[in-house]
């Protein structure tokens, strides 16, 4: 069990470690490309990426999320299975490229702009390629080898940026469109070349295809509605294209939140699978304690300090963000935890689990879209939608999940001279300086009351391989 833990751990520090690299540079990108060209463009330029996202997910079929599992699964045949999903895949994304381009006129309709067309159908040559980047992600995590995604992760986060550089240029949306799409191109071929070099070998045929295809069509209808109750809400907004922009990019600082949990998620899916259930209740207690611990301070400094974090990172155009922007954080915190609940889920090779979660979200979501007239509205539909779904799925999960509620406390109490420090209306250097301390405080007090010691020698031995793996890299 130590060992299994001790591998989680390993995998959730590379995946945090990629993760925090490429959401923090993808966060300062998406900023500066809202403040170049503006809300509405930028609300625009949103819903563009929102279709590509949208048009993944109907045509995945479950295959890429059906990955860690099966690969983990019959480790002996995961190379065969690797092949089988490129025959197929190849010959879909093509086909799924041509008709998201025929589609292009008919969605500039549903908008009233005739702009989206020529948008969308500029961002459908790059489809195949945006496809088989994020299905790296999951061979990775199928491999069990998080090291490997979190390179394709600062590769694609720093990549990304030719699309503002082409903006400053005077290419505009257009310009913004065509340096994603070529971050695609570049971060795919660098992925494949990882995955052909390492693991890339001949074995037995995989011969389980009824029992992916069965688990695959779960992992697909619990897909578009995951979609669904992530980006309805923006399709929505869309056609206000200017509350779009305010939305998203208070979206996006929100990110930071689920950054922990997320690569939580990636490390737990590999290494529970063929566990028991007890087995399985101890390691994600470990780990949501861990989670906690780091999700708090990040979850403080955004709620006290709203219209620092907006104004800093974005401009002063942006000051209506401040008003909903601590109820979002709540919905985002919330929905984080969700990503832990659907690793088990995936592990566990019950994907149907996850599947009534995003249901339930969707039609809270479009129960409440009479209200998604503006962002404010709309963070307090996604925080009603949420909220009950995560409900539903913890008892869903229930012989699964221990909630370490003594930890969780503890960390909260912990937390309150950060809470403090960011409160004080005081000069705002003082106030920087004296967060800082708070927040040593609170490790401090971490390690004293929290943390037993167990979990101190999990963390020294982590870090100290990790340090060393770093200086061989």
């Amino acid at each position: 069990m130590d060992e299994v833990v001790k591998k989680v751990g390993k995998n959730t520090i590379w995946q945090l470690i990629g993760k925090t690299i490429s959401t923090i540079l993808s966060i300062i990108l998406v900023f500066l490309i809202a403040r170049t060209l503006g809300p509405t463009s930028y609300g625009v330029f949103s819903l563009v990426v929102t279709f590509l996202f949208l048009f993944q997910q109907f045509t995945s079929a479950g295959l890429e999320p059906s990955l860690p599992y099966f690969m983990q699964k019959y480790k002996d045949k995961s190379t065969s299975l690797l092949k089988t999903y490129f025959k197929s895949r190849i010959i879909i994304t093509l086909t799924c490229a041509l008709i998201f381009y025929l589609l292009s006129d008919y969605i500039a309709l549903i908008y009233n702009n005739p702009s989206l067309s020529s948008y969308i159908k500029l961002i459908s040559l790059f489809v195949p390629f945006f496809i088989l980047m994020n299905a790296s992600y999951q061979i990775f995590q199928g491999f069990n080898d998080l090291k490997q995604s979190m390179k394709v992760d600062i590769v694609f986060s720093i990549c990304k940026y030719l699309a503002l550089t082409l903006i400053i240029l005077g290419f505009g949306i257009y310009g913004g469109l065509i340096g994603y799409g070529i971050s695609y191109i570049i971060t795919t071929i660098f992925a494949f070349n990882i995955i052909y070099k390492r693991f890339w070998k001949k074995s037995s045929e995989f011969r389980q295809k009824k029992e992916l295809m069965n688990y695959a069509t779960t992992i697909f209808i619990s897909g578009i509605f995951m979609f669904l109750s992530y980006y309805l809400i923006n399709l929505i907004l869309g056609l206000n294209p200017i509350e779009l922009g305010f939305f998203d990019s208070a979206n996006k600082v929100g990110l930071l939140i689920s950054i922990i949990p997320s690569a939580i998620a990636a490390a737990l899916t590999p290494s529970i699978t063929n566990k028991t259930k007890q087995e399985i209740k101890n390691i994600v207690r470990t780990f949501t304690k861990y989670a906690m611990i780091a999700m708090i301070p990040i979850i403080t400094i955004l709620l006290f300090t709203p219209g620092f974090v907006i104004n800093t990172l974005l401009s002063t155009d942006y000051d209506s963000i401040v008003s909903f922007f601590s109820i979002l954080v709540i919905a985002l915190t919330i929905q984080s935890l969700t990503l832990i609940y659907d690793s088990i889920s995936y592990g566990i090779g019950k994907p149907k689990n996850a599947v009534l979660n995003y249901v339930v979200r969707t039609f809270m979501i479009i129960l409440l879209s009479g209200y998604l007239t503006n962002a404010f509205n709309a963070s307090w539909v996604l925080l009603t939608a949420v909220s009950v779904s995560t409900i539903i799925v913890s008892i869903q999960l229930r012989k699964y999940l221990q909630v370490p509620w003594a930890s969780i406390i503890k960390t909260i109490i912990s937390v309150i001279p950060l809470g403090l420090a960011l409160y004080i209306d005081i000069d705002l250097t003082l106030k920087i300086v004296i967060a800082s301390g708070a927040t040593i405080i609170y490790g401090i007090l971490i390690y004293k009351s929290v943390l037993n010691n167990k979990d101190k020698s999990l963390i020294k031995a982590l870090t100290q391989k990790i340090l060393r793996t770093t200086k061989n890299i």
